[in-house]
């Protein structure tokens, strides 16, 4: 397991520890309002999942939040989402037909080798015990079922991400911000699937320079949102739609060109032997 961030305090005392965080969290995003960095791994995920799925094919979105990669996923097959937020699920009810479900990722509410499908983007960089969430997919997951994991990439690491050029200049990271306990390498993440009885396969990059400072600019935004207490409506939700639609496609073309080179992230898609 990578060390935590959280060195003065415990996980169980901080904010993200707590549903409540979440749910205010939640409470302050407009569904419509999709940050581009997330739906391009969206994209990816069903992509990959659309190769080999089958309208009986039972998918999990694991940390569903709001239900958007949920959204895509329920044309593939029969998408089950769970998430520790309410607030999150009951947004996700509303707009995508699927079978939600409030529970924590160590402790999933599902019989054993349940799922062809699971996905699990942004989700262990913010658990207190990553290894225990990975040893629940192994469980819950079907023989030779695909796990899709999306993490955060070690920023100690060189990659051509602005969040590395960031906390090269500035010594700032939004991990203290956005509850990531800690960060991998797909070498890292390699072996602790390993140890969960997963066999990791292909891995790749993920969001460099434009969806990184969109991702930035996003949790800083957000935050400003939150302290007034109010949400995006009118004019700013749509300059902001207007703005994340022309610095996705500058995301995009990056992700066709460096998806070989370490970015902000990486999946890794492993599968249950």
């Amino acid at each position: 397991m990578e060390k935590s961030l959280f060195k003065k305090k415990p996980w169980e005392k901080t904010a993200f520890s707590k549903s409540e965080f979440w749910d205010e969290s939640y409470a302050q995003r407009p569904f419509e309002l999709r940050v581009p960095g997330d739906a391009l791994k969206d994209d990816i995920i069903a992509g990959i999942i659309a190769k080999e799925s089958n309208p009986e094919s039972k998918i999990l979105d694991l940390g569903c939040g709001m239900g958007h990669c949920s959204l895509k996923l329920s044309k593939l097959g029969k998408v089950f989402g769970v998430d520790y937020s309410r607030k999150a699920i009951e947004t996700a009810k509303k707009h995508v037909n699927a079978e939600f479900k409030v529970a924590k990722a160590e402790h999933l509410p599902f019989k054993n080798e349940f799922f062809d499908f699971i996905v699990a983007k942004d989700l262990i960089e913010h658990v207190p015990n990553d290894l225990k969430v990975l040893k629940e997919i192994e469980r819950v997951a079907k023989r030779n079922a695909k796990v899709i994991i999306y993490a955060p990439f070690d920023l100690n690491k060189f990659s051509y991400s602005t969040e590395f050029i960031v906390k090269k200049i500035f010594d700032y990271s939004l991990d203290p911000e956005v509850g990531h306990l800690r960060r991998y390498t797909p070498e890292s993440l390699s072996r602790l699937l390993k140890k969960s009885g997963l066999k990791p396969g292909e891995f790749f990059y993920c969001v460099h320079y434009a969806l990184g400072a969109v991702a930035l600019a996003s949790v800083l935004g957000f935050r400003k949102v939150k302290s007034r207490k109010q949400g995006i409506k009118g004019f700013k939700l749509y300059a902001l739609k207007t703005a994340f639609k022309i610095l996705e496609t500058f995301g995009r073309a990056e992700q066709a060109l460096l998806k070989k080179t370490p970015g902000a992230g990486f999946f890794i898609i492993a599968e249950k032997g």
